[in-house]
């Protein structure tokens, strides 16, 4: 049982049952506004793609989380439009950690790359459920601001990692 309440934003802790997450865990910052626009669009795309049951709609999705998972994302489409967006609307700017979400939309690479391939195998069934998952945890960070893949990078990668410089800390045993 998780008995953690994570939120990821600029020097903010809750803690509960003498455990805490704290925040930030990366000296670069993203905007959170864009990255919850950004997951509609990832919603959109992905149904759309589904619908078609087209691996190269969803392929070029897997491209779009390879360029915000691994470069800078300044290259990005999805990010581009989702900046803009956010934008004309008045989204406010909230800052948030690059690292969790680089994690997730590495993890958010996987999933679209492993949806590609099964509907180019024909296995539907498969890419509906990992569709499915992928749906889920775009709509929490865009409809609630709740990143899974964030909670699984302070779990997974966050204990390995040496907090002032982002680096790796190496275990002698």
């Amino acid at each position: 049982m998780v008995d953690i309440i994570y939120i990821c934003a600029l020097k903010q802790k809750i803690s509960m049952n003498n455990t805490s997450v704290t925040c930030p865990v990366s000296i670069n910052r993203i905007n959170e506004s864009v990255a919850r626009v950004a997951a509609f669009f990832t919603i959109v795309i992905t149904i759309i793609g589904v619908y078609f049951k087209s691996p190269y709609i969803i392929a070029g999705l897997a491209i779009d989380f390879y360029l915000r998972a691994f470069t800078s994302g300044k290259y990005s489409p999805l990010k581009a439009i989702a900046k803009t967006v956010a934008s004309y609307i008045g989204l406010p700017w909230k800052q948030t950690d690059a690292a969790p979400k680089k994690f997730a939309a590495a993890v958010g690479f996987v999933f679209t790359v492993a949806i590609a391939i099964l509907f180019f195998l024909n296995y539907e069934i498969l890419a509906y459920v990992v569709t499915g998952v992928l749906l889920v945890c775009a709509a929490l960070e865009s409809f609630a601001g709740y990143c899974v893949g964030c909670v699984v990078y302070t779990y997974t990668i966050r204990p390995f990692l040496n907090e002032e410089t982002e680096e790796p800390i190496i275990i002698n045993l």
